[in-house]
């Protein structure tokens, strides 16, 4: 059995390795302004980072890219429902199967089903009004907090930020008290 300060090792040299990839995707990935916005600036800086490895860059390509940078994320609502229903589906579905008989009853899949339509709701009001984002914060630790004021989006997007708020408020109360309930 190895030793804990092997394996210390080998992690340390693994962050070392991975550390300058991961901080050139991020900060690549953070100028793409849908992206930012949508939360997966991580990948399209790591695609953009092989990219540019591979040697796949040109003058005409870069033109495209600087243009794909700044455009914001459209609304699109078929889109942001198939994401919603993945988070709704995914949620309850991975907390039967991982817990086992305890939350196969009817009541604990009530709840699950309830905790899972409330994240897919928040995914889906979320991606929803992305588009419709005008005023953007700049980067800070509550960055996320800010996105949740309506202000800060056209009319049209409003409605799904507050239905967003709306569902974050409610997704602890019923976790809290529907495990409550399920557990006693």
């Amino acid at each position: 059995m190895p030793a804990i300060g092997d394996d210390l090792v080998t992690a340390l040299l693994w962050f070392g390795a991975l550390a300058p990839l991961g901080f050139a995707a991020w900060e690549i990935g953070r100028q793409h302004t849908a992206a930012r916005r949508l939360n997966y600036s991580l990948l399209v800086g790591l695609r953009e980072v092989v990219r540019r490895a591979l040697g796949l860059a040109d003058a005409a390509s870069e033109r495209e890219r600087a243009e794909e940078f700044a455009r914001p994320p459209r609304d699109k609502p078929l889109a942001a429902l198939g994401w919603g229903l993945a988070v709704a589906l995914l949620v309850p579905g991975f907390f039967a199967s991982a817990v086992g008989p305890a939350l196969q009853t009817p009541r604990a899949l009530l709840w699950l089903g309830g905790t899972g339509l409330l994240m897919g709701t928040t995914i889906y009001c979320r991606r929803r009004a992305m588009a419709y984002l005008r005023d953007e914060p700049t980067s800070s630790w509550f960055r996320e907090w800010r996105l949740l004021n309506p202000e800060r989006y056209e009319e049209q997007g409003r409605v799904f930020v507050r239905l967003q708020i709306a569902a974050t408020i409610l997704l602890p109360i019923w976790w809290l008290g529907g495990g409550a309930t399920i557990l006693s």
